[in-house]
C-alpha cells in the first residue's frame, strides 16, 4: 500500500503545480496585433511587414492573423476587424469582418483574413461596436515575397 501512496502524492503535486499557470494571472491590455500564425491565444510571427506569393497579376497573396485583446471581459460582445489601404492621400476600405458572440469570459479574439488587396501600406483597426471601443489603428505593409525569403515573413 505504501508505494501507491507515494505515487498518489507525486501525481497530486504535479496536478497542483499546474494550478498557478501563467494564463490564470495574465494581465490583459487594450491592443490589436498582427501575425503570421497562432498558438493558443497568442499570435506567432508578429510583424508590421508581410510578404505573400504573387498571383497572376503580381499582387501578393498571404494570410494575416489578427488578435484583439481587451483589458475587460468581452461579455459576449461582437468584435469588428477592419483593414484600409493607403492611397497616399486617404485611407480606402478593403476588408471587414465581425467576430460574433464572444464568450462571457473572453478577453481575446483571434481571426485571420486572406490578403488579396495588392502591395502597399495598410492599417487595421478593431472595434467593439456595443461599447464604442476601438483598438488601433496599427499600420503595416504587404509586399511580394522574393526568392530566398523565409515563408511567412
Amino acid at each position: 500500500m505504501r508505494p501507491y501512496f507515494s505515487i498518489f502524492l507525486a501525481c497530486a503535486a504535479i496536478v497542483c503545480a499546474g494550478c498557478n499557470s501563467p494564463t490564470s494571472s495574465r494581465q490583459y491590455a487594450d491592443s490589436i496585433t498582427l501575425g503570421t500564425g497562432r498558438h493558443g491565444i497568442d499570435l506567432t510571427g508578429t510583424a508590421s511587414a508581410f510578404y505573400g506569393v504573387p498571383d497572376k497579376d503580381g499582387n501578393p497573396l498571404t494570410t494575416i492573423y489578427w488578435r484583439v485583446e481587451s483589458k475587460e471581459k468581452l461579455r459576449g460582445a461582437d468584435v469588428q476587424f477592419k483593414v484600409e489601404k493607403s492611397t497616399g492621400v486617404f485611407w480606402e476600405y478593403v476588408y471587414e469582418t465581425i467576430y460574433e458572440m464572444t464568450e462571457q469570459d473572453d478577453y481575446v479574439v483571434i481571426g485571420s483574413y486572406y490578403h488579396q488587396y495588392g502591395s502597399g501600406k495598410f492599417r487595421a483597426t478593431g472595434y467593439i461596436p456595443r461599447d464604442g471601443k476601438s483598438f488601433g489603428p496599427i499600420e503595416f505593409t504587404v509586399g511580394v515575397r522574393t526568392a530566398g525569403m523565409v515563408p511567412g515573413r
